[in-house]
């Protein structure tokens, strides 16, 4: 039987998941995920933000802003080094990626 908050979450679109990053090096490239930008909020043009929270370890997030006529050009580019305990909050319009270049492995929330 599904829980109730999770239906009061789903009914919002919210989602909340765990990314784990080891690290683990690719010749001299660390473990990164791949960017990524949601889809439109009900009835506007704005994309879903999202909020990072670091549990354990370090990561690195990686922002880009694209431009809405031309995808593949990007408009601005910010890299925020996140430790446990802190947050940050993905506004609309930009695509996070994470990498971590540590020698411990990061889990975000």
């Amino acid at each position: 039987m599904p829980r109730p908050e999770a239906s009061a979450l789903s009914d919002q679109s919210i989602t909340y998941s765990l990314v784990a990053v080891p690290p683990i090096r690719f010749g001299r490239e660390s473990a990164k995920t791949f960017g990524h930008i949601h889809g439109p909020l009900p009835d506007t043009t704005l994309t879903t933000p999202e909020v990072y929270a670091q549990i354990y370890g370090r990561l690195v997030v990686m922002l880009q802003r694209h431009d809405p006529e031309d995808i593949e050009h990007v408009h601005e580019f910010v890299a925020v080094e996140l430790e446990a305990g802190e947050a940050i909050l993905i506004p609309p319009g930009w695509a996070p990626g994470l990498a971590n270049p540590f020698r411990e492995a990061g889990l975000l929330a």
